[in-house]
C-alpha cells in the first residue's frame, strides 16, 4: 500500500542517457501500465523503481521517503519476471515460501497464506511440483503467487505474460486483473511492449518513447485524444491511419473503425482493395490509395467487398485527428 514519486528521474549508461527527467506520480492502490516500444526506456524504468539500478539524477520517494538507496527489500517491492524466476529444485510450495521465510512470519500463518494464495490463483493441486512439471502459465501463476505472499507495498510486473501463447496470455491477464480487483489498496506497476494488455488492465497508461514520457492518461483519453502522432499509432489494434493532406502540410489520422466503404466517387477518398481478412465477426479491408498509402477499413460481416473493387472512403468527420508535420496535434 504505496504512493510513488518520481521526480526528474535520469539513468546514464555511460555517456548514453536513457531516461530524460522523467517525472511521474502514482497513487496508492493504482494499477499503471508503462508501454511503448523496445528501447523507449520502459523495463529500465521499472528496475529503477525496484532498486535494480542506480538513479544517475532525480528523486524516487515510497510514501513521501526518499527510496534512492534502499535496497528492494526495504523498499517492500515485490518483482514478478518475465523468465519467471523460479528456483528449479524447490517445488511450487517451497518458493511461494521462500520469501516469508526470510520475513521471519511463524509456519503456520505461512502455510495458512500460501494455501489461500494458492487457492486464489487456482495451483492449490499444484504445490508439491517442481517448475519443471509445471505448464507456462501454471508456473508464472506461482511467481505471481510468491510476490503475493510477501504483502509489498509496490507490485512490479516486468512483461510476465510475454513468455505465453496466446490462449495462456488471455487466461493470466485476467488472473492478474482479478488480483487487483482482490487487492484494491496495493500499488501495481506493469511493463509491457503489448498494448492491448496496456489497454485491459490499466487505470492509467503511460506511453514511453526513447526514454521520455509522451502521455499519461486513462486508456480511453489516450485512445479517443492522443496527444501526438506517436501516441495515436501506438495505442489502438489496428493502429490509426495517417494520411497526409495533398493541400496542407498536415497529416489526417483516422482509426479503421471511424471509415464508411461507400460506392466509388463518394467520400473523402478513393483507392482500390488490395487485400481483405475476413475475421468472422468483422473483416478488415486494405485499400490503396491513388498516393500509394495503404488505409485500413474495418467493417461489419455484413458488408460485401472483393479484391481489386474500386471503392470511395468516407471519414466520420468528428473522429479525425490533424497532426503537423513533426507528429504534434494540430
Amino acid at each position: 500500500m504505496a504512493e510513488l514519486q518520481l521526480e526528474n528521474i535520469s539513468k546514464n549508461f555511460g555517456s548514453i542517457k536513457v531516461i530524460h527527467d522523467v517525472s511521474l506520480a502514482v497513487q496508492q492502490g493504482e494499477f499503471v501500465v508503462f508501454v511503448g516500444p523496445s528501447g523507449s526506456g520502459k523495463s529500465t524504468m521499472l528496475r529503477l523503481i525496484a532498486g535494480l539500478e542506480d538513479i544517475s539524477s532525480g528523486t524516487l520517494k515510497i510514501d513521501g521517503q526518499v527510496a534512492n538507496d534502499l535496497t528492494p527489500v526495504q523498499r517492500g517491492i515485490a518483482m514478478v519476471f518475465q523468465s519467471y524466476a523460479l528456483y528449479p529444485h524447490m517445488n511450487a510450495y517451497d518458493n511461494m515460501a521462500f520469501g516469508l521465510r526470510r520475513h521471519n512470519m511463524s509456519k503456520t500463518e505461512a502455510d495458512a497464506h500460501i494455501r489461500d494464495t494458492a487457492r486464489s490463483l487456482d495451483i492449490e493441486q499444484y504445490l508439491d511440483r517442481l517448475p519443471r512439471q509445471l505448464s507456462g502459465g501454471q508456473r508464472q501463476r506461482v511467481a505471481i503467487g510468491r510476490a503475493i505472499v510477501r504483502q509489498p507495498k509496490l507490485f512490479l510486473f516486468d512483461e510476465p505474460l510475454s513468455n505465453l501463447d496466446a490462449a495462456l496470455r488471455v487466461n493470466t491477464r485476467l488472473e492478474i486483473a482479478k488480483l487487483h480487483e482482490r487487492m484494491p489498496d496495493t500499488t501495481m506497476i506493469y511493463v509491457t511492449h503489448d498494448q492491448i494488455e496496456a489497454m485491459t488492465l490499466a487505470d492509467r497508461i503511460v506511453v514511453m518513447n526513447h526514454g521520455n514520457i509522451e502521455q499519461v492518461g486513462t486508456p480511453m483519453e489516450l485512445y479517443h485524444n492522443p496527444v501526438n502522432q506517436f501516441v495515436a499509432e501506438f495505442i489502438g489494434s489496428p493502429k490509426m491511419n495517417i494520411i497526409q493532406d495533398e493541400n496542407t502540410v498536415e497529416k489526417t489520422g483516422v482509426r479503421p473503425e471511424h471509415i464508411e466503404l461507400v460506392a466509388d466517387g463518394q467520400g473523402q477518398w478513393r483507392g482500390k482493395v488490395e487485400a481483405i481478412e475476413e475475421l468472422g465477426a468483422e473483416t478488415l479491408v486494405f485499400v490503396r490509395l491513388p498516393t500509394e498509402e495503404l488505409v485500413l477499413v474495418r467493417v461489419g460481416d455484413d458488408q460485401s467487398v472483393t479484391r481489386n473493387d474500386m471503392v470511395g472512403l468516407a471519414p466520420i468527420e468528428d473522429k479525425i485527428l490533424r497532426f503537423d508535420r513533426d507528429g504534434g496535434r494540430c
